[in-house]
């Protein structure tokens, strides 16, 4: 008979974007997904065999001997769903990130006057109207010249702010070092490779100095500057507007619509 050898199916598990593959034993992430319709062997089928037809030759026009396949391997992976931020919440230790947090989610992730009150990132679905609806992450305090150590330890936590696709930095408005500290934060986002991310500028603790609630657009018309109060609630509105606003640009891109 002129056979080729069986064909083997390939076997796709369809998976959600930013989904993460790691080796069982080891934890070693061997894959991700990072953009809609990407595809990579997690784990490779056998050494197709050689069917009688591969050894045909004018001398031998029926051949008789066939190569056999391989297995393929069996092995164990672990599935991880990475949360990707669509609002990663950013700025100084006691600027008022998780109060603000809190505050959109009515949560009550611990927030108190300290340094490292946030010791992780805290990540929450907010839907903030009809249509509209936003992951949200809080985020360990940035601080000038963080010792080696820390910076180490807080490494990690500190890159998931480049899985943001929107920035608000949060600033304690009453800190008279407030320009100091919107400089630093600037460093930090610029070592992390998050410097060109879209930013949102937040004084938070207007009850403090007794500011008005406002906001200001830019050139293209897009809020870029919040005046609010987390702990009161005064001027919550302007950021919620700013995160439907920003989440409607995104679903007018995703359907074709960059007006």
């Amino acid at each position: 008979q002129n056979m080729s050898g069986a064909m083997g199916q390939d076997e796709i598990l369809d998976v959600p974007l930013a989904t993460i593959v790691k080796d069982f034993e080891t934890g070693e992430v061997v894959g991700e997904i990072t953009e809609e319709g990407e595809e990579f062997v997690v784990v490779a089928g056998g050494r197709g065999g050689l069917g009688n037809s591969h050894y045909k030759s004018p001398t031998n026009q029926t051949p008789r001997n066939a190569q056999p396949g391989e297995d393929g391997k069996n092995e164990w992976k672990i599935l991880e769903l990475k949360i990707l931020a669509d609002v990663g919440l950013v700025g100084f230790p006691n600027a008022g990130k998780s109060t603000l947090f809190n505050r959109l989610t009515h949560e009550s992730i611990f927030a108190e006057d300290k340094l490292f009150a946030t010791l992780d990132t805290t990540s929450r679905k907010l839907f903030i109207e009809s249509g509209h609806s936003v992951v949200i992450s809080d985020t360990v305090g940035f601080i000038k010249d963080l010792p080696t150590t820390l910076i180490e330890a807080f490494k990690s936590t500190l890159e998931e702010v480049t899985d943001s696709d929107l920035l608000v930095h949060v600033v304690d408005v009453s800190n008279e070092n407030k320009s100091e500290q919107i400089n630093e934060v600037g460093k930090i986002l610029e070592e992390i490779n998050a410097h060109n991310l879209p930013q949102i500028l937040v004084l938070n603790q207007i009850d403090k100095i007794n500011l008005k609630t406002g906001c200001e657009r830019d050139d293209y018309g897009k809020i870029n500057h919040i005046q609010l109060s987390a702990k009161t609630g005064d001027g919550i509105e302007f950021l919620k507007q700013a995160m439907v606003e920003y989440n409607q640009t995104r679903i007018n891109q995703r359907n074709g619509h960059y007006a």
